[in-house]
């Protein structure tokens, strides 16, 4: 009887023994979060639809903000050592790429970053720039528009007779989310009064992107697209830029109001260095129909370090007279010229 009941006793043994073997090194289900952020790993970015603006409130807010683990920064993000606190403030669904993550970074208690990580199809990182910073007196911040167009713009708090201003100082060029992103220069001129508002106006001159396609020869450019187009952004919202074709980089000034229309004329140099031949471009802006700047006329003339104001006589509201130079071989002396100029 007992030889009978042994086996099967010995069989139950084992099988309990095999079971709990079993258990121990099997690991435990998934939690129900794990489980969801294994199938969508963005669960801490909510969905951002254009516009959106990346100002200052939203850099004060970062704090409050999902943290964003270091595993995550380090697969996602190419972040490979992330000691600074980064915060999750959404992500942007694209249409050529996978999707734009959104986050904050807190470097010191003067200087936070909000930047913007491209990920393609397969989830990896393409490139990464920064949309928003504040640090000291500096504030960069950022617009998005429908069109996934980004245009950023800084502004500097400066301390004037005791009393604190912020003014405009720099803007970028809009691009394109997706698109390459060019580093570009961008000169801030004070222009004065340009729409006699009593409010001071900047102009922000655009250079082309320039392409060197030789690095053997790198005074060889071609802009991209083709031809170079000089873009010139005024701070006034009701002015629209100024196209200036053939150049990539240009000097401006106002030079009064020769037409008595409300907005002053522009007179625009190409190039960085006037200590040589030059064209003098003339622009007036049209308010009628199409607003937009037309090209009057152009002067030769030599070394401008004078007010290009010298250069236009005016004579009533619908001409003036334009006052270029020309060199007397002869001579050795410059000769003024002029050209009469009618609206």
């Amino acid at each position: 009887m007992n030889l009978h009941i042994l086996p099967f006793s010995f069989f139950v043994f084992v099988c309990l023994i095999t079971a709990c073997q079993q258990t121990s090194t099997n690991p435990p289900p998934p939690s129900a979060d794990a489980l969801q952020d294994s199938i969508n790993p963005f669960n801490n970015f909510p969905l951002l639809i254009a516009p959106i603006d990346f100002n200052k409130q939203m850099l004060l807010s970062l704090k409050t903000k999902p943290p964003i683990e270091a595993n995550f920064a380090q697969k996602y993000l190419t972040i490979k050592d992330p000691k600074l606190p980064i915060y999750a403030i959404g992500r942007i669904n694209m249409a050529d790429t996978a999707l734009a993550l959104v986050y904050g970074e807190i470097s010191t208690p003067n200087k936070t970053n909000i930047k913007l990580t491209l990920l393609d199809k397969q989830n990896r990182a393409t490139v990464t720039y920064i949309i928003a910073q504040q640090q000291n007196e500096q504030l960069t911040t950022a617009t998005l528009n429908r069109q996934l167009e980004i245009t950023t713009n800084r502004q500097y708090k400066q301390t004037l007779n005791q009393k604190s201003t912020t003014t405009d100082s720099t803007i970028y060029q809009t691009f394109v989310l997706g698109e390459p992103i060019y580093t570009i220069p961008i000169d801030t001129i004070n222009i004065g009064n340009l729409n006699n508002d009593k409010t001071p106006d900047y102009a922000y001159i655009i250079p082309p992107i320039i392409r060197v396609p030789y690095n053997e020869n790198p005074n060889f450019f071609i802009c991209d697209p083709e031809p170079c187009q000089l873009q010139i952004k005024f701070s006034a919202q009701n002015i629209t830029p100024l196209q200036h074709l053939d150049a990539f980089a240009a000097k401006i000034q106002t030079i009064g109001d020769l037409n008595n229309d409300g907005i002053q004329e522009i007179a625009l140099v190409q190039g960085k260095d006037w200590n040589s031949w030059h064209d003098i471009f003339i622009y007036t802006y049209q308010t009628q129909n199409n607003p937009s700047w037309k090209l009057l006329d152009s002067i030769r003339t030599f070394n401008l370090e004078e007010k290009l104001i010298n250069h236009t006589q005016k004579i009533n509201n619908k001409e003036f007279k334009l006052v270029g130079e020309t060199f007397n071989d002869k001579t050795g002396l410059f000769n003024k010229k002029y050209k009469y100029i009618r609206f």
